[in-house]
């Protein structure tokens, strides 16, 4: 896999690595989500990620969190979109 240039082990177990590449005034408001991810079991939030390049490009993440029989959160499974085609056209229309 090949999200924004860079390769999935790259992202895997490596928080600051992908806290590193979003977009600085977006990582509050996508920490706060985060949290909620692990709160309510879903995830679906819209944000800017830096790409290789050095680029930023709109992401459309959702995400769910699977969890133990316990009911504790042990993992997480969803996908990214890349939006960004789609936040140009809707900035020409406003």
């Amino acid at each position: 896999m090949n999200l924004l240039g860079y390769e999935a082990r790259e992202f895997v177990g490596n928080s600051e690595f992908w806290a590193h590449i979003v977009h600085p005034m977006d990582r509050p408001s996508v920490m706060v989500q985060m949290r909620r991810l692990w709160e309510n079991g879903r995830f679906i939030f819209e944000y800017r990620m830096r790409h290789k390049d050095g680029d930023y490009r709109w992401i459309r993440e959702e995400a769910n969190a699977i969890s133990s029989v316990e009911g504790k959160p042990i993992d997480v499974t969803g996908y990214w979109i890349d939006i960004t085609e789609l936040k140009r056209l809707e900035e020409r229309i406003c």
